[in-house]
């Protein structure tokens, strides 16, 4: 990757903590629209991922709220889909 201020890019390596993963304190996250297609598509995979890097303390929690009536087997499947969707790509 070049930079478009290459003094910088030195700087940049060593002080840019772009390839850390910082562990992250307990925090309870609710997205509204869970079961819409940014949740699916983008949010919870991205969420995934962290967690699946260890990002995620265990006593972190996402809450999923939508319009939709279901079940949490049935949201638990759909999100499922989406993520071995994703996992595709």
């Amino acid at each position: 990757m070049r930079l478009k201020y290459p003094s910088l890019q030195n700087e940049c390596y060593e002080y840019c903590p772009v390839a850390q993963l910082l562990p992250v304190d307990p925090f309870d996250l609710v997205i509204f629209g869970g079961n819409g297609d940014l949740a699916l598509r983008k949010l919870l995979p991205a969420l995934w991922h962290r967690h699946l890097d260890g990002q995620f303390s265990v006593d972190s929690r996402i809450l999923a709220v939508g319009r939709s009536s279901m079940d949490q087997a049935a949201y638990l499947a759909e999100v499922r889909s989406f993520l071995h969707d994703s996992s595709q790509e």
